[in-house]
């Protein structure tokens, strides 16, 4: 098993589609450990909020997108 770093632009390509989603899911659910910076949350959420400007989301489905990186990200923290 491997352990990874990964940037907000990959988590971003995990939980919306978008060129290369495939290959970002199969590296993080092979992964043992992943690691991310403090300012991820953040950037998640700003480039979800981007993606609504841009009219590439509904502002409606913003929420579908984040929350399950949220759930994911307070379960990882629990542990």
């Amino acid at each position: 098993m491997s352990s990874l770093f990964v940037d907000t632009s990959s988590l971003v390509k995990f939980y919306y589609p978008e060129p290369d989603s495939d290959r970002i899911e199969t590296l993080l659910l092979g992964a043992e450990h992943i690691y991310i910076t403090n300012l991820t949350i953040v950037e998640i959420a700003s480039a979800l909020a981007r993606k609504v400007r841009t009219g590439n989301i509904k502002k409606s489905k913003r929420l579908s997108y984040g929350t399950p990186f949220s759930m994911t990200f307070r379960q990882a923290k629990s542990r």
